[in-house]
């Protein structure tokens, strides 16, 4: 029998059709890789609680932070004209790579509740320096 495989009601045994281990594995793995992408359509939104809540569900199954941080980058650096994100963005990265495992994910989700609240303010620095530049 093949690993993972089992007999369902009138499938043979071994069949790899239907409900076998690797197909719900295989879903699994591809709806976490979604879930960073997720995060990015609620900052849009800016819905900071369904936001958390996904950046918190990430931590707990002890997923990728280096997905998550590259979804909440590019609101820090294009939103919120007083810096504010960008600082925070610092701040919270450089907390999650120095607090203890217990922690970490604290700063990040707090990271991301604040990429969603300031979401969609024009960072009018940023405006004039890409005119400045022709960027």
């Amino acid at each position: 029998m093949t690993p993972g495989a089992r007999a369902a009601e009138g499938k043979p045994v071994g069949s790899v059709h239907g409900a076998s281990v690797g197909l719900h594995a295989a879903d699994t793995a591809n709806a976490w890789r979604g879930i960073a992408a997720a995060i990015g359509e609620t900052l849009r939104d800016r819905d900071q609680k369904t936001s958390c809540a996904l950046a918190e569900r990430h931590g707990e199954f002890g997923r990728d932070p280096d997905a998550l941080i590259a979804v909440l980058i590019k609101p820090a650096i294009t939103h919120d004209g007083a810096l504010h994100h960008e600082k925070y963005f610092h701040t919270a990265t450089q907390g999650f790579a120095r607090s203890r495992p217990g922690w970490r994910w604290d700063h990040l989700v707090a990271l991301t509740r604040v990429m969603a609240s300031g979401y969609g303010f024009a960072d009018e620095d940023l405006a004039a320096a890409r005119i400045a530049l022709a960027v």
